[in-house]
């Protein structure tokens, strides 16, 4: 079982990795190590052309050290540097000094439209380190025109820790993304690697270790094959009540969570279908608050269930193989009797 991440998860590991002494230039360096090990396990690259395109943040860094320890390896590498405004994160510019020292080519964006050219013409592989996990706002200007020149050049496309232009938290592509062959990505599993549409750029994707300190609390998990065998297979001749039905009775006012959540427990556990039963007056709520399961609304309660409303209740109940009774019930008097007298006709 493959833990995953969210943007805010990975900030705070960074963090706590800091607090410990282990600092961001690090973790840039054991993360540039890793994407070149992936490389190496697909191909050689001693000769190989290869074309890094970095952005000014800490993608940009991590491409830049990736570039490093590519030419160190035999690679023809050179690099492209988005020309824009903004400064340097502090990493990102050591790593943007050391390959000064060291000799390899950077072009800026706007500095010779040729030489890009030619670049993206000449190289065999792509490294797409234009932004990393922190993208929010739509994708426009030079970055936009770069990710083009990478999605028409038809060579094989890297991208580090998550394609350019897709949002990692919800797989959103951002106007313009990277169509990348393999994605590799640091530490973690984002979500943005897994759901639509994210997951159609991402290509093959690898999780590198980076050597946070910490791990990864989270309550998103993806089940490996091993695991999956374990669960039921669904019929292709089923549909959605061949799964059992189950049945939530609860909700009062100012408690109508405790419900929904519960439902929606009972879908990812694998219930088919998901009814809640609740007061009349807050139907509307728990019908905004559970899109995918139907409500049974007791008419005439207002917002607290009450006995003398369940007509009808012991005949809706009787297929159900599940009920889960009391969540967000309250105290009040009347269902105190409401409890009472509905524990006396249930089957299940």
């Amino acid at each position: 079982m493959k833990k995953i991440c969210n943007t805010r998860m990975m900030k705070e590991l960074e963090a706590m990795a800091g607090s410990h002494g282990i600092s961001p230039l690090i973790l840039m360096e054991n993360a540039s190590i890793g994407v070149v090990n992936c490389i190496k396990k697909l191909m050689e690259v001693k000769n190989r052309k290869i074309l890094v395109v970095c952005g000014r943040g800490n993608n940009g860094g991590d491409g830049m050290a990736v570039a490093r320890h590519l030419k160190n390896s035999g690679a023809d590498v050179s690099v492209i540097l988005v020309d824009d405004d903004k400064k340097f994160s502090g990493e990102t510019e050591v790593n943007f000094n050391i390959l000064k020292n060291i000799g390899i080519q950077i072009i800026l964006s706007s500095e010779n439209i040729e030489k890009i050219n030619f670049l993206f013409n000449s190289s065999e592989i792509l490294i797409d380190a234009i932004f990393g996990t922190g993208l929010t706002r739509e994708v426009g200007g030079v970055y936009r025109e770069l990710i083009e020149k990478i999605n028409r050049s038809g060579k094989y496309v890297v991208s580090i820790d998550i394609p350019s232009g897709v949002n990692s938290d919800t797989g959103e592509v951002m106007g313009i993304a990277v169509k990348s062959n393999l994605t590799v990505a640091l530490g973690y599993l984002k979500l943005g690697h897994l759901l639509f549409a994210g997951r159609e750029y991402c290509g093959d994707v690898e999780v590198v270790d980076i050597s946070l300190s910490c791990p990864l609390k989270t309550n998103y998990f993806l089940i490996d094959e091993e695991e999956k065998s374990i669960l039921k297979k669904r019929g292709l001749n089923t549909h959605k009540g061949t799964y059992g039905h189950m049945v939530v009775i609860g909700g009062s006012k100012g408690k109508t969570g405790a419900p929904a959540m519960a439902a929606k427990a009972g879908l990812r556990a694998g219930a088919g279908l998901v009814t809640v039963v609740c007061p009349e007056d807050l139907n509307n709520i728990l019908e905004t608050l559970s899109l995918e399961t139907m409500t049974y609304p007791l008419k005439g309660s207002s917002c607290f269930l009450d006995a003398e409303f369940l007509n009808g209740l012991e005949e809706f109940l009787l297929d159900k193989e599940c009920i889960v009774l009391g969540p967000g019930m309250g105290q009040n008097e009347k269902t105190t009797n409401f409890f009472q007298r509905l524990l006396g006709f249930i089957k299940c």
